[in-house]
C-alpha cells in the first residue's frame, strides 16, 4: 500500500514562496464555512532567524493563495485570501510568526452601515446592488422578492436576506453564492465515515434557544388588513415566537415563519469529526456516518478545515449538521 505524502503550495503576492517557507513552516491550514463567514487560511512559521522582523514582515491585505492535499492527487485550491492578522511571538519553543488571511477583505466585512428602504423589490436587484458596492460577484439562486429596510453593513445585510428567504450565503473568494438549504439536503453523498476511522469526534446537542413554532404577522397599511402566517416543526422542548415582518400575503408569511424556524434549529445538533486528510470533504457536501448508534445518519458539512502540520501530518476536521 502506497503511503500518501501531504503537499502544499503557497503563492504570496503573486510569487511562489513554497520552497522559501517550507524549512520554517510549522503548519498550514484552510478553513471554510457553509454560510455567513469568510473562509480563512493560517500559516504558522518559525521566526528564529528573524526574517519576519525585517523584509518578510507581511502587509495587511497582501494576497495569498494556497493549495493543499496529497502528492500525485488533485489538490484543494483554496482560492485568494487577504492578510488580516499578523502575530509575532516568542517563548522557550522559539520565535514564531502567525499569518491569518481571510477570503474577504476587511473593507467589505466592516463596510459602513447603510439605511435604505427596499420596498417590494426583486431579491436579485437588491443583492446585486449591495454586492457591487462591496466588489463581489453574485452567483446562485436569487429568485423572488424581498421587502423591508436595510439597516446594517453590506455583508451583514446580505446574510439577513439569505436567512429570511430560506437561503444560505457562502463566500468564496470574490463570489457570493446564494443557495437553498433544501438543495444541500438533496445533494450527492460524497463519502462515508465508519466508527473507528476517525482520529477524534465530538457531539453536542443544545436545547437553549431552540424554536419549534413561529408566528409571523404583517400589517398591510394600505389595504388595512392583518396577514398572519405560522409554522410548527414539532420539535420537542422547542419554544415559540411571534415576529412582525413585511409579507405580501399569507403564503409569504407562512414561508417566512418556516425559514425562521429552520434557521434557528439547524445548529442545535452538531457533530465534529477529525479524520486523516481527505480533500473531498468541503463545506456543503453530504456524507453518512455509521457505528455511532442514533447518530448514524446522513449529514451535511457546515464547516471543514484542512491542516498540514509537521508533527501530525494532514488532518481534516468536519463539523456536521443534520
Amino acid at each position: 500500500m502506497d503511503i500518501l505524502k501531504p503537499t502544499y503550495q503557497i503563492i504570496y503576492a503573486g510569487k511562489d514562496v513554497t520552497k522559501d517557507f517550507s524549512p520554517i513552516l510549522e503548519s498550514i491550514s484552510f478553513k471554510e464555512y457553509l454560510e455567513n463567514k469568510a473562509a480563512e487560511v493560517e500559516l504558522s512559521l518559525f521566526n528564529d532567524k528573524g526574517f519576519f522582523f525585517g523584509d518578510w514582515y507581511p502587509d495587511i491585505d497582501d494576497r495569498i493563495n494556497i493549495k493543499l492535499g496529497y502528492e500525485s492527487q488533485a489538490l484543494i485550491d483554496a482560492g485568494n485570501f487577504y492578510v488580516d492578522d499578523i502575530t509575532l511571538s516568542g517563548s522557550r519553543r522559539g520565535d514564531m510568526c502567525n499569518i491569518r488571511a481571510m477570503s474577504a477583505r476587511s473593507s467589505s466585512i466592516y463596510s459602513p452601515i447603510r439605511k435604505q428602504n427596499e420596498k417590494d423589490k426583486s431579491l436579485s436587484e437588491i443583492v446585486n446592488r449591495v454586492a457591487t458596492e462591496l466588489g463581489y460577484t453574485v452567483k446562485g439562486d436569487t429568485s423572488g422578492s424581498w421587502s423591508g429596510i436595510q439597516n446594517n453593513t453590506g455583508l451583514a445585510f446580505l446574510e439577513q436576506l439569505a436567512r429570511e428567504t430560506g437561503r444560505i450565503l457562502k463566500i468564496e473568494g470574490a463570489d457570493l453564492i446564494f443557495f437553498r438549504l433544501a438543495d444541500i439536503k438533496a445533494g450527492a453523498i460524497v463519502g462515508a465515515i465508519n466508527k473507528g476511522e476517525e482520529v477524534s469526534y465530538t457531539m453536542t446537542d443544545k436545547a437553549a434557544g431552540r424554536i419549534s413554532k413561529c408566528t409571523v404577522k404583517s400589517w398591510r397599511k394600505k389595504e388595512k388588513i392583518l396577514i398572519t402566517g405560522q409554522y410548527d416543526a414539532g420539535i420537542e422542548g422547542g419554544g415559540s415566537i411571534t415576529i412582525w415582518d413585511d409579507c405580501a400575503d399569507t403564503a409569504a408569511a407562512n414561508q417566512r415563519a418556516k425559514n425562521y424556524v429552520e434557521d434557528r434549529t439547524k445548529e442545535h445538533n452538531r457533530f465534529s469529526i477529525t479524520l486523516p486528510g481527505d480533500v473531498k470533504y468541503r463545506a456543503g457536501v453530504r456524507l453518512t456516518t455509521s457505528g455511532f448508534g442514533q447518530f448514524s445518519k446522513t449529514w451535511y458539512v457546515a464547516e471543514a478545515s484542512h491542516t498540514i502540520d509537521k508533527s501530525s501530518g494532514y488532518l481534516t476536521k468536519v463539523t456536521l449538521q443534520k
